[in-house]
């Protein structure tokens, strides 16, 4: 059966209802809703659990209801932030949770959250997580550049040689594939290729339209490596080393949020 590319389309039209909560509501349960419509990622975790990222709060779903976990100032251990900004669920089943203020762990014996402390107490929002093949965890952040995590200090690391290669400390995404090569998107429309085999290092040009907004990065089965924009699809091409527009016949607008690849 032939592999299936998923193209996720968000539409504008959703809203959010905030709810008043007091100190012992840092968390509802038994809830058949989201917190909010307006969905920024999913993720399944090591337990089976569905985590579902929003605009205005975190829900997990375990099948037959949803909780509902918000940031609640009274509570040191609740989620930091009600804007999910991203998910990884790691090589050793950990669950992290980049928010808009700050990089969390989820601790599944006491039902909720470790906070990651980052230089200066600084609160970056978490756009994207990454697990290298070595095991290590990037936070790819807004405004701060790109972070080593250590999960034993619960400490971030300012990685600055890659953020001086990046040029910016404002990323939007980051994806390693099959060979090992680290490609970071900033919020510039530039695609930064690491090459740490070959110590090889490539600033690419993705788009020109100041409008587009690089969203999602995906390698396929077939190790072949895709890059959404807002309203573009383009796929690298290895023996010209760039990257190539994918035409949309139809010219049906569209907004692009992710890329999935689906099971056969």
């Amino acid at each position: 059966m032939l592999k299936k590319l998923l193209l996720v389309l968000f539409f504008f039209f959703s809203y959010c209802v905030a709810r008043p909560f007091t100190f012992l509501q840092s968390r509802w349960y038994d809830s058949n809703k989201l917190s909010c419509s307006l969905v920024n990622n999913m993720i399944q975790d090591s337990y089976g659990f569905i985590w579902i990222g929003t605009e205005n709060g975190l829900n997990k779903f375990d099948g037959w209801t949803f909780t509902q976990y918000l940031h609640n100032a009274k509570d040191p251990n609740s989620i930091k932030n009600n804007s999910i900004q991203s998910f990884l669920c790691d090589n050793k089943g950990r669950l992290w949770i980049g928010t808009g203020k700050g990089l969390q762990y989820y601790s599944p014996y006491n039902d909720n959250f470790l906070s990651v402390k980052f230089p200066k107490n600084e609160k970056p929002a978490v756009l994207n997580l990454l697990q290298l093949h070595s095991g290590e965890i990037l936070a790819i952040t807004s405004g701060y550049g790109i972070f080593s995590i250590n999960p034993m200090s619960m400490k971030a690391i300012s990685l600055n040689s890659i953020n001086a290669i990046c040029g910016t400390l404002y990323s939007r995404y980051a994806l390693e594939d099959h060979l090992h090569r680290i490609w970071i998107a900033l919020s510039n429309n530039n695609i930064v290729m690491i090459n740490p085999v070959e110590r090889y290092n490539k600033v690419i040009h993705l788009s020109k339209d100041r409008k587009e907004i690089i969203t999602s990065i995906l390698e396929d089965r077939n190790n072949r490596l895709w890059v959404a924009a807002t309203t573009s699809l383009y796929l690298w091409d290895e023996r010209s080393r760039t990257f190539m527009q994918i035409k949309n016949v139809d010219k049906i607008p569209f907004s692009i949020k992710n890329l999935i690849h689906c099971k056969d």
